[in-house]
This record gives C-alpha cells, structure tokens and sequence, in this order.
C-alpha cells in the first residue's frame, strides 16, 4: 500500500479524519480505553477541527489589519512628503522647518518594512514581525513629533484641510491606534495557535499520541501482518512537541 506521508497541521488532522472513517468500518475494533473508542475520537476531532477553525479566522483578520497599517502608513510618507513641501513654501521659520525636517528624515529613512505574510495556520517570522512592530512605532512616533512642532509655529494656518492640524492630529492618533489593532491581533493569533498546538500536541492526551495507541490496538487486535493495521500505520503524522509553552520545531514521528 502507498504510504501516506506528508507533514503539517492540516495533514494531521485530515489523515486523522481518514483514520476515523476507516475505524468506523470495523466492526471489531472495541477498545478498553474510553478515549479510543470513536466517540470520544471523533468528539476530540471536533475539537481540533474548531480551534483549528478560530486560528484560520484569527489569522485571516491578522493579515488584513497588517496590510491595513501597511496602506495607511504609505499614505502618511506621502502626506508628510506634501506637508514638507507646504512648509518650505510657505513658512520662513527656518528654525522650526529643520527641526520639522529632522523628524521627516528619520520616518523617510526607515522604509515600511516588507510586506508580512501570515500563514494560514497562523505562523509568522518573528524576526520580521518584530522588526516590523519596531519599525512602524519609530515611523508613527516621528510623524507625532512633526505635527506637534508644526503645532507650535504661530502663523500655521494652510487652507488645505488635509494639513490641517486637527487633521494631522487625527492621522498620528489613527496611526498608533492601527498600530495598537496589529499587536492586539497578533497575540489573539499566537494564542490561537499555541491553544490549537496544546490541544493537538501535547503528551498523551494529542492526537500524535493517540493515534499511535490505536495502531497499537489494532496491532494487538488484528496482528502485525493485518491489512487492518498496516492501513492505519500507512497514514503518518507530524509531532510537534510542547515544552513548557514553549513551542519547537517540528519533527517526524518516529
């Protein structure tokens, strides 16, 4: 028989579905053990098929809200650019326009980080996420001081209501407030994932562990050379491995 080998979260769970549906046709597997009967089994799939569900959904509105932020960030390097250009035009305080410059420069010298991809199971570059959060804060913060000592020069008036400053007020406070939104989100997506990870991966109650106590029943049941048997140990699995909340990388069943 063709092995079924293949790795990953969504794997797991439909080889597990698989192995259910195939446990629903023999009519002599009676395990002792409650939770291997297929009532439990299949009561735990949809368990895991639900947290898995929430991390989908979870993760989808986290790389809306980064691209979100991502959108609204290259608005605001656009609208400072034009806020630069106004005050160079307009304004013969040169004092305040190089300090304003100041602040311009660094939010100008700090690229919008490149683009965050989120997985569909929820898994995202820490390094890059992280970077990123650093990057767009720096970039919030310096527009925030722009507007405030745009704020303090006297004949500031422009007719474009764009520039105003309750506008630009208005921009730096949505800034931090979508900035504020993507962490928010990110943590409901890491504890989304660590939750469905916990449920389908840990010490003897995951699905990893349980699946090899019903190839060792139907091992004991059937024996060794079973076509029963050797149909379940044909469908593989992925452990990953919890330690202390702590999750590591994935490694083979062995």
């Amino acid at each position: 028989m063709a092995s079924r080998f293949e790795t990953g979260h969504f794997i797991n769970l439909s080889n597990f579905g698989t192995l259910l549906t195939y446990l629903a046709t023999q009519p002599a597997y009676l395990p002792d053990a409650a939770e291997l009967k297929p009532a439990a089994l299949e009561q735990y799939r949809q368990e895991v098929q639900a947290a898995t569900n929430t991390l989908i959904t979870e993760a989808a509105a986290l790389q809306q809200a980064v691209n979100n932020r991502q959108q609204l960030f290259e608005q605001m390097r656009k609208l400072a650019r034009r806020l630069m250009r106004y005050l160079e035009a307009n304004s013969t305080d040169h004092e305040a326009i190089k300090d304003i410059a100041t602040h311009y420069r660094m939010l100008s010298a700090r690229p919008v980080s490149r683009r965050i991809v989120v997985q569909e199971d929820g898994t995202v570059s820490e390094k890059a996420y992280s970077g990123s959060r650093l990057s767009f804060h720096s970039m919030a913060e310096n527009f925030q001081k722009m507007v405030e000592r745009i704020a303090t020069m006297t004949h500031y008036a422009p007719t474009d209501i764009r520039i105003s400053l309750p506008a630009l007020q208005a921009r730096y406070e949505e800034l931090h407030t979508t900035n504020s939104e993507v962490n928010t989100q990110y943590q409901v997506v890491h504890n989304a994932r660590y939750d469905r990870d916990l449920l389908m991966y840990k010490k003897d109650t995951g699905l990893v562990d349980l699946v090899r106590r019903v190839k060792k029943y139907l091992q004991y049941k059937y024996g060794p050379a079973s076509d029963q048997y050797h149909y379940a140990n044909s469908l593989r699995f992925t452990r990953k491995q919890l330690r202390t909340g702590e999750l590591i990388a994935d490694e083979p069943e062995p």
